[in-house]
């Protein structure tokens, strides 16, 4: 499992550098499904607000969407995952 892991954090982390957005956000929108508590997705997308972001003004200049996008997806697919598997211990 921790091989499975460890290689969803490198293909995920390569599609950031090397991929369109959009193929890094399902990845990980499946691992954080897959995965139990996948941590790893927050730390990949503050990765990628450091390479790519720019400040939004009318968001006082935030720069972190994605960041903040990933938290929130994070903890929504967690409780819903509590809440579609429930034969499984998540």
């Amino acid at each position: 499992m921790f091989l499975l892991r460890l290689t969803s954090y490198i293909t995920i982390l390569a599609s950031v550098f090397f991929s369109p957005w959009w193929v890094s956000v399902v990845l990980l929108t499946a691992c954080v499904f897959y995965f139990k508590w996948y941590w790893e997705g927050i730390f990949i997308s503050l990765i990628y607000d450091t390479f790519y972001s720019i400040p939004i003004s009318y968001l006082y200049n935030f720069e972190f969407v994605a960041t903040l996008f990933a938290v929130v997806l994070f903890f929504i697919l967690n409780f819903l995952k509590k809440r579609l598997f429930w034969t499984q211990e998540w």
